[in-house]
């Protein structure tokens, strides 16, 4: 995103910044590098997205395992966010990962109300595959992903949400005082990615809020705003000394920690709901 930023700021005012959101790289095919993940435990697949053909890919455990659906930042495509999946799965996780419209191999062209028909339609296609609901599986979405996957949320309620550096709205990334994305007047955005609003409407999700304390593009203000929104119980972390993106880079160790036992805390919160629902506690 901050390559794209700094193109921005040598071009003229008065200019829709909706593209900017979007920062795909289209590929004939996709090389899901087997040097972390044996090739055969990597399958590309494709589903359908209202008219449009996706693709995704899953990386297995050769055992049942619990799963996290990604959804990736704003740029380049799986191949690009290829090291998160291999990060999660060497945790014990089985991942999925896909292309939005317009992304990678995926047909279209990215929108807003398209990217929220992505996400549902990737999350259906692992509640089919695995014969299992939403609420069995995690989101785990960064940046612009973070956005999708608060959207998918509220829709399709998981086991557990975490948002990592996601903007709380666009507004927020055109006030110089909050972000290193300094534009003079003249800039706006005819999509409304208001996450905050979005988050109100998750229901009954533990959420997991990450947000990194030194983030340059998108300001820290906006994960403690999207944690004040977010459904009980939740948690927060800013990762010290961690820029936009690079907190399970920086800090791998407390990284995988903090999330690990986040995501087993979900899990044992749904398992102590079950309990209380049937009466056997």
């Amino acid at each position: 995103m901050r390559s794209q930023a700094l193109i921005l700021l040598l071009a003229p005012g008065c200019i829709s910044l909706d593209a900017f959101v979007y920062n795909p790289e289209k590929l004939d095919q996709y090389s899901l590098s087997g040097d972390v993940i044996p090739g055969s435990q990597i399958e590309l697949v494709s589903f359908s997205s209202e008219d449009l053909t996706l693709y995704g890919a899953w990386a297995r455990q050769t055992e049942p395992a619990p799963v996290i659906v990604h959804f990736h930042g704003n740029d380049g495509n799986i191949d690009v966010h290829w090291d998160r999946v291999e990060t999660y799965w060497s945790w014990g996780y089985d991942v999925f990962i896909f292309d939005y419209r317009g992304y990678g191999r995926s047909e279209g062209e990215p929108s807003l109300e398209g990217l929220e028909a992505d996400g549902l339609a990737a999350v259906e296609t692992v509640s089919n595959s695995l014969g299992v609901e939403s609420r069995d599986l995690h989101y785990v979405g960064l940046s612009l992903g973070g956005a999708v996957a608060i959207r998918t949320a509220r829709d399709l309620p998981p086991l557990s949400l975490t948002s990592e550096d996601t903007f709380a709205d666009l507004d927020l990334l055109l006030d110089s005082s909050a972000s290193d994305l300094r534009l003079g007047a003249g800039w706006f955005f005819n999509e409304d990615w208001d996450n905050v609003a979005a988050m109100r409407e998750v229901e009954d999700v533990p959420t997991f809020v990450i947000h990194a304390a030194e983030d340059k593009f998108v300001p820290t203000v906006s994960g403690d705003r999207l944690y004040a929104a977010a459904p009980d119980p939740k948690q927060k972390w800013h990762p010290p000394g961690a820029d936009h993106a690079d907190s399970y880079t920086v800090l791998p160790d407390q990284y995988r920690q903090r999330l690990t036992d986040w995501l087993d805390f979900a899990t044992a919160h749904r398992a102590a709901e079950s309990l209380e629902e049937s009466g056997l506690r």
